[in-house]
């Protein structure tokens, strides 16, 4: 699928979502990321590099596997901290603009949440 610099690029933004959720990384070990870093950076790389992710398919699964339930995970939490909440909801519009067809099983539970927060039920 992807080799050389394809390759760290995958390890890395996996890792980054990893740590964004407070999971060790597989390959960036015993490194920490505090949350909001962490998705201000996957959210600027996803904006950056839109055509990455949609025309590579081991990049788009990422997409699916990775980002999508961190965006959900942060939107259902009730207790995630405001700059946390803004950056999910910030990767959440990112991901409704560029991903929507590619991300289209995914875009439901996520635009649900979102619905929920902003109405003030985050049950």
């Amino acid at each position: 699928d992807v080799t050389g610099t394809g390759r760290c690029a995958y390890l890395v933004f996996q890792d980054l979502c990893l740590l964004s959720r407070g999971e060790q990384g597989e390959w960036l070990k015993r490194t920490s990321v505090p949350p909001a870093m962490g998705l201000e950076l996957v959210d600027q790389i996803l904006s950056q590099q839109t055509r990455l992710f949609t025309s590579k398919k081991v990049f788009a699964a990422l997409v699916n596997r990775q980002v999508c339930p961190l965006v959900l995970a942060v939107l259902r939490d009730q207790r995630s901290p405001f700059p946390l909440l803004v950056r999910a909801m910030r990767t959440a519009a990112t991901l409704f603009r560029e991903f929507g067809v590619q991300i289209a099983a995914d875009c439901e539970p996520v635009f649900s949440a979102l619905l929920r927060y902003l109405a003030g039920g985050m049950s």
